[in-house]
């Protein structure tokens, strides 16, 4: 337990260090320790506990005292095994053998002190410093060897795993990132096109409507400013925020634009990107409504199927395709195609195409209902 205090101390005060070892580590660590030079500690003295009768008090004492150096010096080459870490490989073995040795080393030496005082207290022959030191030196090595081996492999197997815990949270991060970069995208693209609108029926005399489709698209902007933007709404908000975009369009186009929404009552609580649909509508707007003299349906169409939401989007402004970006093409389609992505990888698709009669968008996407009576509980 000393060595784990020793370590995280050390660690936490130096900022230019790689992190501190994890508690668990630290545990583990402090628990093979103390597990190592028990055994030791039994197998040096297997053949005292073979005899009858008790140990002898000086041999306890040299026992203890084995131990709590070998707890001690372990601590210490438990923080040069964690220094190491942040050296190339190479070094990094290098540098933990050399240290390890160099424990051995000090530790056999300072035995063959203690054997000596042993030998006096029991009134054993001690051969002389020199000898017991060379002929009792050959565990300490083996052992610290063992000992450091076996932290570097704990320590590299943390780093690893602490390692792809932040890759997991960059790439999370970078995701977060690419999904607002996304919407940002859909802000000025829609704010453009609903300014110049205003800007016509202005032109145009239409004064009353400019000033009613500017309350409404100020309304409009406030939710979208207020959503989250990396995250999912209810389709049921998701149509909702549609037919506010629609109220805006409505003032300009008036019943030249008509508006079919089919979807069944349980799909309500169906999670969905948010705006993800608006670009969509937008579209469907602005190549299929805008150019047209008569009346174009919009219409979205809800089903669910093998566990997947299929939505589809479609309009029958079918005169005004010669106008319209290839399918697959433009600001609007390519945005959805790209949130899409992030969300849900390749567990999602978005196919665009144009028809005789108008241009159909159809998304499928892994179908996650909104448990409202679990969130409740």
């Amino acid at each position: 337990m000393a060595g784990a205090a020793v370590l995280s101390s050390t660690w936490m005060d130096d900022p230019d260090k790689p992190s501190p070892p994890a508690r668990g580590s630290v545990a583990i660590g402090a628990a093979f320790t103390l597990v190592l030079w028990l055994l030791a500690l039994v197998l040096w003295s297997a053949n005292d506990l073979s005899k009858p009768g008790p140990l002898p008090g000086a041999l306890k004492i040299l026992l203890l005292q084995t131990f709590v150096v070998g707890i001690a010096f372990s601590a210490v080459l438990g923080l040069a095994v964690n220094r190491a870490q942040r050296l190339p490989v190479v070094p990094c073995v290098a540098a933990t053998a050399g240290a390890a040795l160099f424990m051995g080393l000090a530790h056999g030496f300072l035995d063959a002190l203690l054997v000596r005082e042993y030998a006096r207290a029991e009134g054993f022959a001690f051969a002389g410093l020199w000898r017991q030191f060379v002929g009792g030196l050959m565990p300490f090595p083996l052992l610290y060897l063992f000992y450091a081996a076996v932290l570097g492999l704990l320590r590299s197997a943390e780093l690893g795993r602490r390692r792809e815990r932040q890759l997991a949270d960059a790439r999370h991060a970078a995701q977060e990132a690419r999904l607002a970069a996304l919407r940002f995208q859909l802000n000025p693209h829609f704010l453009f096109n609903t300014l110049n609108a205003i800007s016509s029926l202005i032109v145009n005399g239409r004064n009353e409507d400019a000033e009613v489709m500017t309350v409404r698209l100020s309304s409009f902007l406030r939710t979208s400013l207020e959503a989250d933007m990396q995250g999912t709404v209810t389709l049921d908000e998701e149509l909702a925020t549609l037919h506010s975009y629609l109220d805006i369009e409505a003032v300009r186009f008036g019943e030249r634009l008509c508006f079919d929404v089919r979807c069944p009552v349980q799909l309500l609580d169906a999670q969905v990107p948010s705006f993800l649909l608006q670009p969509l509508i937008e579209n469907a707007v602005k190549y299929g409504v805008a150019p047209s003299r008569g009346t174009v349906t919009i219409a979205v169409e809800v089903v669910a199927h093998d566990g997947r939401l299929e939505i589809t989007v479609q309009d029958d402004g079918g005169r005004a395709l010669a106008s319209r970006p290839a399918a697959g093409t433009g600001l609007g389609i390519a945005n959805v195609r790209q949130r899409l992505a992030a969300h849900y990888g390749e567990a999602a698709r978005l196919e665009a195409l144009a028809r005789h009669d108008g241009f159909t968008v159809q998304i499928a996407m892994p179908l996650a209902l909104l448990q409202i009576r679990d969130a409740a509980e």
